[in-house]
């Protein structure tokens, strides 16, 4: 079910990911939280336009649900996120993963 480009069940998974992460490293407690929420929006909103479902938004909330209760991770070490990267650069970046070729079937 993987193994198409940006399959349902991929696209849903990578959701549950991000959700996840964002919860356990309390992201949204942080001051990237207005950046994390416009980012998450626009691409959520991105992938259900493109997609024509919201696999992707699921997998967000299921991750972040998945990791309610549990201790929080430590923050994350400063040199292991790149500050350089502007939020026009994220969503560009990004954008490139919906135009990408399309490999072997």
């Amino acid at each position: 079910a993987t193994n198409v480009h940006r399959s349902a069940s991929q696209r849903r998974n990578g959701g549950f990911g991000r959700g996840y992460v964002l919860r356990r490293y309390g992201v949204l407690r942080t001051r990237a939280a207005a950046r994390v929420l416009v980012t998450e929006t626009l691409v959520s909103a991105a992938d259900a336009l493109v997609s024509g479902d919201l696999q992707a938004a699921r997998g967000r909330r299921e991750g972040w649900r998945a990791g309610r209760g549990l201790p929080r991770h430590p923050a994350v070490p400063g040199d292991a996120v790149d500050a350089s990267i502007t939020l026009r650069d994220s969503l560009r970046l990004r954008r490139g993963v919906y135009f990408a070729p399309q490999g072997p079937r």
